[in-house]
């Protein structure tokens, strides 16, 4: 067998069973800024085999997209060092390792208080998953985990230091992190 993306590690996570890969602009942190940075036919087959298994070898990646394994590991580390790929991350289920309850929780909140402020502190907490700064009436949206509803009713507690928080329980998703794919 070639040699493989298991055991690499890219801002500090570890390859695991899902390969999340994000592109674009804005502020998100390795965010490929345009120009040199376009991404091909083949880089996007690339990372449509590394989205369904990024724990593939290089020499098997390289069979599925038609490449050698150098070249194919020259692809991969140029879609790393651009910004496409941001991580590899092991996906892990919430209900397994205890937190049987998700919420989504809206914080109308601004100023000094505000949660996009103290994003250090709040994201401290193993509860918070996701912050988003969103548009509409509020400022953003936080995806939470708790062991219990009574866990759940505390943590809502402590988010309101930061705001007025609005929450909705998530009873299943049939869906989540979508493979992304070329934008036409």
């Amino acid at each position: 067998m070639g040699t493989g993306l298991r055991g690499r590690e890219i801002d500090g996570s570890i390859v695991g069973s899902t390969c999340r890969t994000e592109g674009g602009s804005g502020e998100r942190p390795g965010a490929p800024r345009g120009g040199d940075d376009h991404v091909d036919s083949t880089d996007w087959a690339i990372l449509d085999e590394l989205q369904r298994d990024c724990r593939i070898s290089y020499s098997e990646l390289g069979r599925r997209v038609h490449m050698s394994s150098p070249a194919v590991t020259e692809r991969v580390r140029r879609l790393e060092q651009a910004g496409v790929i941001t991580g590899y991350h092991a996906a892990v289920h919430l209900l397994a390792t205890g937190w049987p309850v998700l919420a989504l929780v809206r914080m109308r909140c601004f100023g000094p208080r505000c949660v996009l402020q103290h994003l250090d502190e709040v994201t401290a907490s193993p509860h918070v998953l996701e912050v988003h700064r969103i548009t509409g009436d509020v400022c953003c949206e936080l995806k939470v985990a708790a062991t219990s509803m009574a866990d759940f009713e505390a943590t809502v507690d402590r988010l309101a230091e930061y705001g007025q928080p609005s929450s909705t329980l998530i009873l299943s998703s049939p869906k989540t992190a979508g493979a992304v794919r070329p934008p036409h």
